[in-house]
């Protein structure tokens, strides 16, 4: 079947009662969506093309032909409402939008009456039922209708709440969405969608514990959410709060299989693919969700994240800059073009996008900080590092940044000899957040800083979460504990199963050093060129929204050194002068910068 897109205009609302206005497009996309060959431009994201086409508009008839024309869509669904004596009629048309201004023809229409104010979205249920059965929904009027009840029993207010709620949501203004979605609990407290959409703006929050919360509330309400919803719901919960990314891929896959115009799904399963590290994947189904919706920013801006991790840094930039003219409030894509930039070894096109940001007011701006820091840190530059990230703690609000910013910071604190500083700084980070990449790098952080036992007790702790990302991350610990006393088998015994849990890039490059440290210069090799040859996954290691480039040089030394020590000075010398490239300016000079120094000077061990 083909599937058909879909926009819904604001109801022309004669009733003079304002409650009404912005739940009925709500009540209508959701009743339409279950259909499995239609799609949706949301009321959240037509109302922003509205705002680029004519700021301060409606979103009418004609405003809704213009819209449609844009982003080509082929059903336009037009509504109104009017007093019938003690209650309410309602009408929806569904339009053909037409290629030019007065075209367009008539493709189905139903009406309905309520009773009473608080029939009105069951009416609303009951035509998006009739519309879908014109359109060529073959699922039987009587499942129809059961479905259309699963959404309707909210009030008006909830749901024009919730709408709004969404709106802003869509547009990154998180805490400002979450006053509108507690509104629309407070008007009824079984409003499942409400809660689920608090539990995906704590979870991009990184607040896991309310993210968490809310989707408990949602789950106790999922017999009110239609079939597509339901997918959602589950699908966000396996992926921003338990991270169990096989569930989630399970979970969206389904979803595209019944309903495989969904956007939605199609997105989060490009995401769900990246969590697992499958890039090749992630990217495909990135790419199908912007052929599905060309002109939606943010499944723009994940695919030139994709591109990104993939290492293909050309798509990623030229995606970021797509996204960035299309809509300069969406600054993560400078973030993204900054970190590929630097992956690809262009630090000035990376430092300037960063300074770009910081200087707006864009979505991202806050995240300008810990990309600077470790561009600073990529290329030796502890002191400057430690410049940006002292005032930037000051003004941080987000507990997850700030965590993310103390761990660089107790690097740069580290590199320039303050030992307990650096320490200190580690513990602050790890009682700040939760997340496995902050519990992991301060882990390594306090390791290096010279409290061992505090990075112990953090590889139990994530041993007994249970996900296997986290206890992967447990044996790498205790894996580089081991190196550490030159216990190499035991050591390597812990990156095994830290590879049969999840395959880091972490394990590769800490496998690399123990089978270097064992002589055995072909292993060493293999997994060191893992490491530079997937240098995309290392831009943000943990794929937390972060800046994890500084980690990268390292490898290009270790692999030089293998390739000097199998005999391929060429290969060895290339590797040498990337690393030196990046590392000559390095202050306080870099020990293995001096190192690889005296190698091209034709000195060897």
């Amino acid at each position: 079947m083909c599937i058909r897109d879909r926009l819904v205009a604001d109801f022309v609302n004669q009733t003079g009662d304002a409650s009404v206005d912005g739940a009925l497009e709500q009540a209508l996309t959701i009743g339409m969506e279950g259909a499995s060959f239609i799609s949706a431009i949301t009321p959240a994201k037509a109302h922003q093309i509205v705002e680029q086409i004519q700021p301060g508009a409606v979103l009418d008839e004609d405003m809704a032909r213009l819209v449609s024309r844009r982003e080509g869509v082929s059903v336009i669904l037009v509504g109104d409402i009017a007093s019938d004596g003690d209650g309410y009629a309602l009408t929806v048309r569904a339009l053909d939008p037409g290629l030019e201004p007065g075209e367009g023809k008539p493709l189905a229409s139903a009406r309905e009456n309520a009773d009473s104010k608080d029939d009105v979205l069951a009416a609303v249920g009951r035509i998006a039922a009739d519309i879908r059965g014109d359109l060529g929904d073959h699922v039987p009027e009587s499942d129809r209708l059961a479905a259309a009840e699963t959404f309707t029993a909210s009030s008006l207010e909830a749901m024009r709440a919730y709408a709004e709620g969404q709106e802003l949501s869509a547009q990154g203004q998180f805490e400002e969405a979450l006053v509108l979605y507690e509104e629309a609990v407070a008007e009824d407290p079984k409003f499942g969608r409400a809660y689920a959409g608090m539990g995906v703006v704590y979870g991009n929050m990184r607040r896991e514990a309310e993210a968490e919360e809310s989707y408990q509330k949602a789950f106790k309400n999922l017999d009110r959410m239609s079939e597509r919803e339901k997918y959602r719901t589950l699908g966000g919960y396996y992926l921003l709060v338990s991270r169990n990314f096989d569930k989630a891929i399970e979970n969206y896959q389904t979803l595209v299989e019944l309903f495989p115009a969904d956007g939605v799904g199609h997105a989060n399963l490009a995401f769900s693919y990246l969590s697992v590290r499958d890039f090749d994947r992630a990217v495909e189904a990135g790419r199908e969700s912007v052929a599905l919706e060309p002109n939606n920013v943010i499944n723009r801006m994940n695919y030139a994240m994709y591109a990104m991790y993939a290492g293909d840094f050309e798509t990623s930039i030229e995606e970021s800059n797509i996204v960035f003219e299309q809509n300069p409030a969406f600054g993560y894509a400078l973030f993204t073009a900054a970190r590929s930039a630097a992956a690809a070894g262009d630090i000035d096109f990376a430092r300037e996008a960063l300074s770009d940001l910081r200087g707006s007011e864009a979505m991202g701006a806050s995240l300008a900080p810990i990309g600077e820091a470790d561009l600073m840190l990529f290329t030796g530059r502890a002191g400057e590092a430690v410049a940006i990230l002292e005032p930037a703690l000051e003004a941080s609000k987000n507990p997850f940044e700030t965590a993310s910013m103390l761990v660089a910071l107790g690097e740069a604190q580290l590199a320039l000899g303050e030992v307990e500083a650096a320490a200190d700084t580690a513990e602050r980070a790890i009682e700040l957040s939760s997340h496995e990449s902050i519990q992991y790098l301060g882990a390594r952080l306090l390791m290096a800083a010279e409290r061992p036992e505090v990075a112990d007790e953090i590889a139990l702790e994530l041993e007994n979460k249970l996900q296997s990302q986290t206890t992967a991350l447990s044996a790498l610990i205790r894996g580089e504990r081991a190196l550490e006393k030159d216990q190499l088998g035991t050591g390597m015994r812990e990156f095994r199963y830290a590879r049969e849990d999840f395959d880091f890039w972490f394990g590769r490059f800490l496998r690399g050093q123990a089978f270097f440290a064992a002589g055995h210069y072909p292993e060493a090799l293999d997994e060191f060129d893992y490491c530079v040859r997937n240098r995309g996954e290392i831009t943000d290691v943990f794929l937390a929204d972060s800046a994890t480039l500084r980690y990268f040089p390292p490898a290009l030394y270790w692999l030089g050194r293998c390739h000097e020590a199998l005999g391929n000075s060429d290969a060895a010398r290339a590797l040498y002068e990337e690393f030196i490239a990046l590392r000559v300016s390095a202050d306080p000079p870099d020990e293995l910068a001096e190192d690889v120094a005296s190698r091209l000077g034709g000195s060897s061990d």
